[in-house]
């Protein structure tokens, strides 16, 4: 054999895994390339959004503190709408009923014009370690934060893990983070952006491998940037659930009068994998 053609036969043995399914309901889902080459990973946890409502045995509206948060809109169950097998987040220009005049948030304040969506699996999934991935299409319209991030159950904060936010008024740029330390303003930040392509066009895949050694973070399974190995630090995380919201104004600055009304955030799956038999 040449030289050639044995460097390309080199090539597909590399690059070449077995396609491994789970079990969805009705259906076989592909395991995500990244865990391919490493056997023993399970579904624990998925939502397809089949159906015309929220499946409430696995998520809850609002945030677990409030229907507020660090941006300008008001966060309503009326705005979480599941059509067409995708969960849609919908942003409106109005002021909920409910809603106070302002908030404040640290050292913030916020003034509550628009009424968003958020969804939570808080008390009803919650999981230490995983890899956990969303396939997601955000508003292509300025004004708004869209975010993908689980937090800590028992509360306090840090840690948090920043899977996917976009800046729509910078739709090619996605940020990703892992907040971490001992308290709020004792905190660091394990952040990374990075310019790609327009996000609003398309759904893509984002995801986060966390294990007790390393956190890596994952676009349409394509390892992102660099991991973080601060083992101790990994450690502070246990018991996660996770946050899909749409916020309004906040880091993702102000609507203006080229925003396009509504802005809808929208998720076709959520799906969540764990190593069985190990600490993962």
């Amino acid at each position: 054999m040449g030289a050639v053609k044995k460097f390309a036969v080199l090539i597909i043995l590399l690059c070449w895994a077995p396609v491994a399914y789970a079990q969805g309901g009705d259906m076989e889902i592909p395991l995500p390339r990244p865990l391919r080459h490493d056997p023993g990973w399970e579904l624990v946890f998925y939502d397809d959004f089949d159906g015309n409502e929220l499946d409430l045995t696995k998520w809850s509206y609002n945030y677990p503190w409030g229907q507020t948060h660090n941006h300008r809109a008001y966060m309503s169950a009326e705005n979480v709408r599941v059509e067409d097998g995708v969960l849609k987040l919908v942003a409106e220009n109005r002021r909920h009923p409910d809603a106070p005049q302002t908030i404040v948030h640290g050292g913030e304040t916020y003034s509550l014009d628009y009424t968003s969506g958020v969804v939570t699996t808080k008390d009803k999934f919650e999981f230490t370690y995983g890899y956990i991935e969303a396939r997601l299409k955000v508003p292509a319209t300025k004004g708004f934060w869209p975010a993908f991030w689980t937090l800590n159950s028992e509360g306090g904060w840090p840690p948090e893990i920043d899977i996917m936010e976009i800046l729509t008024k910078e739709p090619d740029v996605l940020h990703i983070n892992y907040h971490y330390g001992p308290s709020w303003d004792r905190k660091w930040s394990f952040y990374q952006k990075f310019t790609f392509f327009d996000f609003t066009q398309d759904f893509n895949t984002f995801a986060v491998k966390w294990t007790p050694s390393e956190m890596a973070w994952y676009l349409n399974d394509v390892l992102i940037g660099k991991k973080f190995y601060e083992q101790n630090w990994i450690a502070q995380l246990k018991d996660n659930y996770i946050l899909i919201n749409l916020a309004v104004s906040g880091w993702g600055g102000d609507p203006d009068e080229t925003t396009q009304w509504p802005g809808v955030y929208e998720i076709d799956w959520v799906r969540v994998w764990q190593k069985q038999g190990s600490d993962n």
